[in-house]
């Protein structure tokens, strides 16, 4: 292979247009460091543990693009500015495995007149979303050591290797972190939830936080230090014990609703992925989304954006021109002419005897010809076409260039855009589960007050008594703890109990950030307890259906949109998607351990996804209803 196929094909293995982008951090390099060095360096280290030593090295100069077996390779391409005083250089890694082929991309800027260099690092895989990169592309491990190199701030906030353990003494520096307003990535504290219990605490967060190194500032809280920590927070932003708060940028100490928007992690959900010392399964990954959403939905400071853009260019460039320079027939040797002139006699002369005497040449010119000119025959006049039909196009291809410049400035324009879209519809979300809230606290107080106006005919605001005992889950697993026998058990579990898969759950929940489906749904359970109890005291003898659609009949209720007794006959007519909704319950229900659920309530209509939640009514038998589903919608007509 030669060294020219060797560079595109490393190209295009890590180049591919499909590429989904899961990970990216960006590193401001003290003014003394030279970036490119340090990304070369860290590259070669990279390069030298897959390869199994640096000797496989030798012969790479940091520069050429190179493919080093059927697994790995890299793309190197390089800019100057030489007006601005910048040096810019991408490494782009590949690694091919069983698993899919990921690609790590380091962008590299070296700037003169001793001003801090730049660093950008991002994690992707060929061939799948950007969501779906998000939780399969791990850290890049050389990440690590660049933060114990760099030693580089997120704002005034440093950001490490490893958690930063805290005592009491040193509470004021994560209120620094969480109220630092030029930072852009997330400050994530966990409080210890006793003092026997920090060292192993230290590392749990550990491996909690694996996915989050580089885009986060992860502090461990001491659990002496959780009191004075939370003395200088106010309570809707405060880190009580034993649970995982993570912060995002602008924090608003001052706005209770602003608490909100900084989600913990409840006690539940991460004692289940806890198996000794470790954390496993799913939620580091799950985990790590928000800090790693924040930072790729996020504009990109101007230079940031600017060294991606020219390098990405120019790896493109780089590789069309070395693409062209492969496929293109070899003219080198034909007969040169100026402005469509025919040769000199004496040029005619030397040029016949040159083609006498070398019948390879003959042959191949005679080839190129063909294939350009469709012609058989090989004269002076078909050399002066060849050369009249190569300059016509290497202008039309200069025109194509300009346009591919202007299409690629269009393109960044659209995605700088796009940036800006996204934000605001993260904005637009948080303000609609905001409004949920409220929506939902205004519909049990008209409630309650319809009550006492039926009751004492007079007006007034009651206060819920329940409200404590209701109050929403942190996120959806630590509802399904509350409605599974357990420790974390609620009193709901006498009425209702979940049976379903959790591997749904945890879909789910990636696509929950503010807690707004978990409400939801928590508000459905309160529902069906409520329903339950007054079936089992003999209130009320009708179905779900029924209580939701009679006002007369007391109790907590959701719209009864949001409800569907039934699934259509286009559904139950299909085996699949039947199948689908044949759901887990207890064999004292049924034999088979499964059962047919066709009653759901669905907290969304928005999109495809919209999740639902399926229940089996057993209150004629067993006494109790039975959730079998928590999850994405089932398919159906719209859906597959």
């Amino acid at each position: 292979m030669t060294g020219q196929t060797l560079a595109t094909s490393a190209s295009d293995r890590a180049t591919g247009t499909d590429l989904g982008v899961g990970y990216r951090t960006i590193f401001r390099t003290k003014p003394q460091v030279d970036a490119i060095e340090v990304a070369e360096r860290h590259v070669r280290g990279w390069l030298g543990d897959k390869l199994g030593g640096l000797s496989r090295l030798d012969d790479w100069d940091g520069v050429e693009s190179r493919i080093f077996d059927h697994r790995y390779s890299i793309s190197v391409a390089e800019t100057d500015d030489a007006t601005a005083g910048v040096a810019r250089r991408l490494y782009r890694l590949s690694d091919a495995n069983s698993a899919g082929t990921f690609v790590i991309s380091i962008y590299a800027a070296r700037v003169a007149e001793a001003k801090p260099g730049l660093l950008i690092v991002q994690g992707a895989q060929d061939r799948v979303s950007d969501d779906a990169a998000i939780d399969s592309v791990g850290t890049p491990r050389f990440v690590r050591d660049l933060l114990d190199e760099l030693q580089p701030l997120d704002g005034v906030t440093p950001l490490t290797s490893q958690p930063q353990f805290v005592r009491s003494a040193d509470v004021s520096s994560v209120l620094d972190a969480i109220t630092d307003e030029a930072r852009i990535g997330s400050v994530i504290v966990a409080s210890s939830p006793g003092v026997e219990f920090d060292s192993a605490w230290s590392e749990i967060v550990s491996k909690l936080t694996r996915n989050s190194v580089g885009v986060a500032s992860i502090f461990v809280v001491a659990a002496d230090a959780v009191d004075a920590l939370n003395k200088l927070l106010p309570a809707s932003h405060d880190a009580p014990p034993g649970r995982v708060r993570t912060y995002g940028a602008g924090v608003q100490l001052d706005d209770p609703l602003d608490g909100r928007a900084h989600r913990f992690l409840g006690p539940s959900t991460l004692s289940r992925a806890v198996r000794g010392k470790a954390v496993i399964g799913k939620l580091p990954a799950v985990h790590a989304r928000g800090p790693r959403l924040r930072l790729l939905e996020r504009a990109l400071p101007a230079d940031v954006r600017r060294t991606i853009e020219l390098l990405d260019r120019a790896e493109r460039r780089q590789r069309i021109a070395t693409q062209v320079a492969i496929e293109t027939p070899l003219t080198q040797h034909a007969p040169s002419t100026r402005d469509g002139e025919m040769p000199e006699p004496e040029q005619k002369q030397a040029t016949a005897a040159a083609i006498e005497a070398r019948p390879p040449l003959l042959a191949t010119l005679k080839r190129v010809v063909a294939r350009w000119l469709g012609r058989e025959q090989l004269t002076e006049v078909e050399l002066a076409d060849l050369d009249t039909f190569i300059a016509t196009n290497v202008a039309d291809a200069r025109v194509a260039q300009d346009y591919i410049v202007e299409v690629e400035a269009e393109n960044d324009r659209l995605l700088t855009e796009l940036t800006r879209l996204r934000e605001q519809l993260d904005e637009v979300g948080f303000e609609i589960a905001l409004s949920s809230d409220e929506l939902r606290a205004s519909n049990r107080e008209n409630q309650l007050l319809k009550a006492r106006l039926r009751e004492l005919h007079e007006f007034g605001v009651p206060v819920d008594a329940d409200a404590d005992r209701w109050a929403p889950p942190a996120d959806v697993e630590e509802l399904i703890a509350r409605i599974t026998p357990g420790e974390e058990a609620h009193f709901s579990l006498d009425y209702v109990e979940f049976t379903g898969d959790s591997d749904a759950v945890a879909e789910l929940r990636k696509r929950d950030p503010y807690g707004k489906y978990a409400s939801d749904l928590w508000d459905y359970v309160r529902v069906l307890v409520e329903y339950a109890t007054l079936r089992k005291t003999g209130v009320f003898e009708g179905s779900v259906y029924m209580y939701l659609e009679q006002d007369e009949v007391e109790g907590f209720k959701c719209s009864p949109q949001r409800h569907a007794a039934r699934e259509s006959d286009s559904v139950l007519q299909n085996s699949k998607w039947r199948s689908e909704r044949e759901l887990p319950v207890p064999t004292t229900v049924d034999p088979t351990g499964r059962t047919l659920m066709q009653a759901h309530f669905k907290p969304t209509h928005r999109d495809q996804f919209a999740p639902r939640m399926y229940y089996f009514d057993d209150m004629n038998s067993s006494g109790k209803i039975y959730i079998g589903y928590i999850g994405r919608h089932l398919s159906n007509t719209k859906t597959s």
